[in-house]
């Protein structure tokens, strides 16, 4: 059976139609941002990333393509940026995060996979990169539902944390544009996976819905940070970009849990990577989204064929 983190993630397309980055879609951003938010990272008015606009959701499905980082094999890339995050915390990391941190990196199998073990059980209080790195981790373990799972927490936890966590760090300088970053990585191996399962991938939706981030009294966020703020209002400005997306992901799996649907999806998805004889032709690429359209249309959820189509 192939490795879907391997084979299946790794195949890359050209076709810009199916980048999710070549069409803009309408949704309103976070409010703190300084243009409407669209395809790549939003920022704010100091110059950090948007963590919290809802189109991050959407353009960051992924299922067709990965995309690697010139000049960097990903995971060399992954490692660095992992490392720039947690060198911001130095000795303010308290030692739950901090170890558990050193666990996943160490060459020990076992080790690392008991502090995957230890963390997806208590993801509530775990910080965005130490997510990011258990990610990592359970991708090597080919577990594909946690890997989903942390990866899309890790994002809320994220924002969450910034909001209640101001850093000290601006622009190039927050570590907010590490964890930019590592979304956008790890989007690109993931989806495309979980997407192909739609049962898991309501499963993972789940899992989602039911996480909320804690904040212990000795909690730290993983960075240099001006002052705690007020929880609520955190987790409030929290809920609304989680609330956009478990309706955008959640209308996403409705429509591949159509066999017709997710068979047309499959179609779409082989003809934009697959580059062998095995690659659909033009016609069957057309009709296959010709049969996304239909069926979006028939279920009144807009999908990837509307948001796919080029406006007349």
């Amino acid at each position: 059976m192939l490795d879907p983190f391997t084979t299946e993630a790794r195949r890359h397309g050209e076709n810009p139609m199916m980048h999710w980055d070549a069409f803009p879609i309408p949704v309103a951003g976070c409010g703190r941002a300084r243009r409407p938010h669209r395809a790549g990272p939003a920022a704010h008015r100091d110059g950090s990333p948007c963590l919290c606009a809802p189109t991050f959701w959407i353009l960051e499905f992924g299922f067709w393509i990965g995309r690697p980082v010139a000049g960097l094999r990903r995971e060399l890339f992954l490692i660095l940026v992992l490392a720039g995050v947690v060198n911001l915390v130095g000795a303010a990391e308290p030692i739950s995060n901090e170890l558990l941190y050193r666990q996943l990196a160490v060459g020990d199998q076992a080790v690392s996979t008991a502090a995957l073990d230890r963390i997806v059980k208590n993801s509530d209080v775990i910080s965005a990169a130490v997510l990011y790195s258990a990610v990592s981790v359970a991708v090597r373990e080919k577990r594909v539902e946690d890997a989903a799972f942390l990866f899309y927490i890790a994002r809320f936890r994220g924002q969450f944390d910034a909001d209640l966590f101001p850093s000290v760090g601006k622009g190039g300088d927050s570590p907010l544009t590490a964890l930019s970053a590592l979304q956008q990585q790890w989007g690109s191996v993931i989806n495309p996976v979980v997407m192909g399962n739609p049962p898991m991938f309501a499963t993972v939706l789940a899992r989602v819905k039911a996480w909320a981030p804690a904040v212990p009294e000795d909690y730290q966020p993983g960075w240099q940070y001006t002052g705690r703020g007020e929880e609520g209002r955190a987790r409030a400005a929290m809920e609304g970009p989680r609330t956009q997306f478990l309706d955008s992901m959640g209308g996403l799996c409705t429509l591949l849990q159509d066999p017709a649907y997710f068979t047309a999806f499959r179609t779409g998805q082989d003809y934009n990577t697959l580059r062998n004889r095995s690659r659909p032709t033009m016609q069957a690429f057309q009709e296959a989204m010709q049969t996304m359209a239909r069926i979006e249309k028939e279920k009144g959820i807009q999908g990837i064929a509307a948001q796919t189509q080029p406006k007349k």
